[in-house]
């Protein structure tokens, strides 16, 4: 059955977008502790955390709850003052198989090995963004610190529309590690559970960062920093505002959008893997808009549907479609994109498909896809189009870098200083395969690669 059209489906967008930009906690009615233990048991800790900051509890059942909601979105130092008071009140247990007071500070107790004093870490504007722990790596926390203000911007302005978020929003909660393995641990002392095998990871409003991956760096390239804490920030600020139940391709789309924000290289990389992992399969860009599980693999994809969407509708249509399609909020894809947008899923597929073969900002994507199908030829030739590739999408670092490195290969050497000249005034970089000195001390024939 087809879902029917809103009476004034435009003025329902803009109310639902507002309230993505506001957040869903601030948006909930006053329910008093019945509202903040229906959030607790639907698992939403970050939204009846961000319930109890406001309206402060006092004691007993609903400090209790307060205390277990921060626990569960790893705002520890709320948890650990909620914890000792409930303590030195002689409260401990709860039913509904929910952890006792004892249990939970035991477990603040065994990860304090993996923390220390909380460092606050500013944005361009001041504000105090994140509260910064652990990790005893001077150089990683210094990188960390210089990378927060630019991904902490470009989160809120996938998230809220602006530089900055809502005034009522807590400083994000950042946990240092040397390595994945120590995040394991952390995890393990407070009985929480979150995948560690990627470069980042987060819980609510807290963000768990480590410098190596299984013995390597997590972060590579001039950005990778920078697009990690990005993508983990927007994951903070979607549970904050009660979007995180959503579908993966609507969660980790926006993600992705926000790492475009703070790496060059990312979009084009990002629209050469959707179209490479949509070539001879389209129907994998519907099977995922449609599908509940998350799969890495379509990652791109989640990126190209999703700023297809944007692109044709507005970020607030996007905030207003994550929130229709919260699993709390009971709609289905079918009928919340038709009421966000009047699309069906087919139709929104069917659009993704289309900006990858006619939108301008994947012309450079669609050329870099046809120059890597006939890799493998003559170097100078080689070399020859990705400059000619370049020169055609100037707005593309990335083309560059590549052209670059292309270049010094086929021992044209006064061209490729041109073409990194060029990067340089514009601020850029790098990439993952390496940076512009990189390509300098290749040319030099003292580099890696020379």
């Amino acid at each position: 059955m087809n879902p029917r059209r809103p009476r004034d489906r435009r003025a329902a967008c803009a109310l639902a977008g507002l309230a993505f930009a506001l957040g869903g906690a601030a948006a909930l009615p006053d329910e008093g502790n019945a509202g903040l233990e229906r959030l607790v048991s639907q698992g939403r800790y970050t939204e009846a955390y961000a319930r109890a900051r406001d309206e402060p509890p006092q004691a007993g059942e609903s400090l209790y709850l307060a205390a277990l909601s921060a626990y569960n979105a790893l705002m520890l130092t709320d948890a650990r003052r909620d914890l000792t008071r409930l303590a030195a009140l002689g409260y401990e247990r709860r039913e509904r198989g929910w952890p006792t007071v004892s249990a939970m500070s035991a477990g603040l107790a065994a990860s304090e090995r993996w923390t220390g004093a909380l460092v606050p870490v500013t944005a361009a504007d001041g504000r105090v963004a994140y509260d910064r722990s652990g990790c005893g790596d001077v150089t990683f926390a210094s990188d960390v610190d210089s990378a927060a203000s630019e991904a902490y911007a470009a989160a809120s302005r996938i998230a809220f529309g602006g530089v900055r978020p809502p005034d009522s929003a807590p400083p994000v909660n950042l946990y240092l590690f040397d390595r994945n393995a120590d995040a394991a641990e952390f995890l393990g002392a407070l009985d929480l559970r979150a995948r560690t095998d990627g470069s980042a990871a987060s819980i609510g409003l807290g963000i768990m960062l480590w410098r190596e991956l299984d013995g390597c760096d997590a972060h590579p390239g001039p950005y990778g920093l920078r697009a990690t804490l990005a993508h983990e920030t927007l994951h903070a600020f979607q549970s904050l505002m009660g979007v995180e139940y959503g579908p993966r391709w609507t969660i980790e789309g926006t993600a992705l959008m926000a790492e475009c924000l703070v790496d060059p290289n990312r979009a084009l990389d990002l629209r050469c893997k959707a179209l490479t992992a949509v070539r001879g399969d389209r129907a994998r860009v519907l099977a995922a808009l449609q599908s509940s599980e998350e799969r890495f693999d379509d990652y791109p994809v989640y990126y190209m549907l999703c700023s297809c969407f944007a692109r044709r509708q507005s970020l607030a249509a996007l905030g207003a479609l994550m929130r229709d399609l919260n699993r709390y909020h009971g709609r289905s894809t079918e009928d919340a994109l038709w009421y966000s947008s009047a699309l069906t899923p087919v139709a929104l597929a069917a659009a993704a498909l289309r900006d990858t073969e006619q939108a301008p900002e994947w012309a450079a994507a669609r050329d870099l896809v046809a120059l890597r199908a006939r890799a493998g030829g003559d170097p100078d030739q080689q070399a020859t189009e990705l400059l000619a590739a370049y020169r055609a999408r100037s707005d593309e670092p990335y083309l560059g870098f590549l052209a670059a490195r292309a270049l010094v290969r086929a021992g044209r050497l006064s061209e490729a200083r041109a073409v990194i000249s060029r990067l340089e005034r514009t601020g850029y970089e790098g990439a993952v395969e390496g940076t512009l000195t990189d390509s300098e001390a290749m040319m030099r024939g003292t580099g890696a690669g020379s």
